[in-house]
């Protein structure tokens, strides 16, 4: 009889994985919400719930894009902890923040089973191929016991101790990652816009002394200007180079590449290129360089761009998002409140960081923008329901808000609101 293994998540990664669990005679039982043809097709068993999965296997993998998600399938109610099973090894390949997967892990040693935070970096083909690799950690006895699972899915999987480490060793990983991909398109665009032939520069570099692993797999779709079919899409990396930056900003760790490239790629993210593969960053170089006769973008097209800017930051006030915040605001922001108090970006992020302001809720009204060139000027009226030192306070006002365009992208870089009754 063949082992069982569950799986979570059957798209560009889960797919592949599959794929090598049956090629080493794994009995895969998998799960996604949308149809599960090809699971089917290459011999796999379409379950009906999470929770199905729990009832039949002892090791479940989970490999879903968000916090959230993985959330679900765990603690829903078709999930894998309501089943009742206890004992199981859930191996989690996602790269999540820190406390998320210490959330997902009490909650599933509160069940009675073993959660292993075990990351996997890689392009599809890269797992197709047996060589991603998985950063595993937490419980060693948990690892032995699951090892035939994790000698499956790739050849190079690590033990790499208490659980968080495999996490923290992604990290590392995906800040590599992003600033290759964007120094591939910075070095693309160089050679570009000095006269060389692209696919000459993929010939040459590729196996030269400053080629990386992104270099080869995303300087060609550079090259071609041909960003189908998606390797990863722009929000995914955004994502991660978020937390990453976030978890570095925790450290005290001072991470300038990791911060520039993430504000790159959270243009990319709010421009057409969002939902193509991350290679697409190019274009946002290559515009930057004048290459290939990009056009300025036209001025509704700007409007639209700093709605979508706004829509972010609001979104990212009442979540407590300082890392977007990070992002979005200009270091030389003057904020003005309604009580006439100015902070810089570092003083109004700190009092969002320490919880002394707590956003709870915004409501816009009457916005209108303006746009001078590189600057944007927005009008309108707001109404905010803040937490002040744990005290609830209610305001409306005016205000004038002012967002210029810097070789990072659209940031905010003044704000001055007055007071209204009512």
């Amino acid at each position: 009889m063949s082992e069982r293994v569950g799986l979570i998540g059957l798209g560009a990664i889960g797919l592949p994985l599959a794929a090598n669990f049956i090629a080493k005679g794994f009995e895969v039982h998998g799960y996604r919400r949308s149809p599960m043809h090809e699971l089917q097709g290459i011999g796999g068993r379409p379950a009906v719930s999470p929770r199905a999965i729990a009832e039949a296997c002892n090791v479940i993998v989970t490999v879903l894009p968000t916090y959230e998600d993985v959330r679900e399938v765990l603690e829903g109610p078709q999930g894998v902890l309501p089943s009742g099973r206890t004992g199981l090894v859930i191996i989690e390949l996602s790269t999540l923040a820190m406390k998320e997967k210490e959330a997902l892990r009490a909650a599933v040693e509160k069940a009675g089973n073993v959660m292993l935070d075990a990351p996997l970096s890689g392009v599809p083909k890269m797992v197709k191929d047996r060589v991603s690799i998985i950063f595993a950690s937490g419980d060693k006895a948990a690892y032995d016991r699951a090892k035939p699972v994790f000698d499956a899915m790739t050849d190079k999987s690590f033990y790499l101790g208490p659980f968080g480490s495999g996490t923290k060793m992604k990290f590392a990983a995906n800040t590599l990652v992003g600033i290759h991909i964007l120094a591939t398109a910075e070095a693309m665009a160089l050679g570009i816009k000095a006269g060389l032939d692209p696919d000459l520069m993929v010939t040459v570099l590729s196996p030269s002394g400053g080629t990386s692993l992104q270099f080869q797999v995303r300087a060609p779709i550079m090259a071609q200007r041909k960003y189908e079919p998606v390797l990863a899409p722009h929000p995914l990396i955004v994502k991660d180079l978020i937390k990453i930056a976030q978890f570095a900003d925790e450290l005290g760790c001072p991470a300038p590449l990791t911060h520039l490239a993430r504000d790159y790629f959270q243009r990319a993210c709010d421009s057409e290129w969002r939902d193509t593969d991350v290679a697409s960053i190019f274009e946002i170089v290559a515009q930057e360089a004048g290459l290939y006769g990009a056009p300025v973008a036209p001025t509704d097209g700007i409007q639209h761009e700093i709605r979508a800017l706004e829509d972010r930051r609001y979104r990212a006030m009442i979540e407590g998002d300082v890392a977007a915040l990070e992002t979005l605001l200009g270091d030389d922001l003057v904020y003005t409140h309604s009580s006439s108090l100015v902070d810089s970006k570092a003083t109004y992020l700190e009092k969002l960081r320490s919880k002394k302001v707590v956003y709870r809720k915004a409501e816009r009204t009457n916005e209108t923008i303006q746009t001078h060139g590189n600057t944007a000027v927005l009008t309108g009226e707001v109404r905010l329901e803040v937490l002040v030192d744990g005290s609830p306070r209610a305001m409306r006002s005016r205000f004038t808000n002012v967002w210029a365009k810097r070789p990072r992208g659209w940031q905010m870089v003044a704000w001055q609101s007055t007071p209204l009754p009512g």
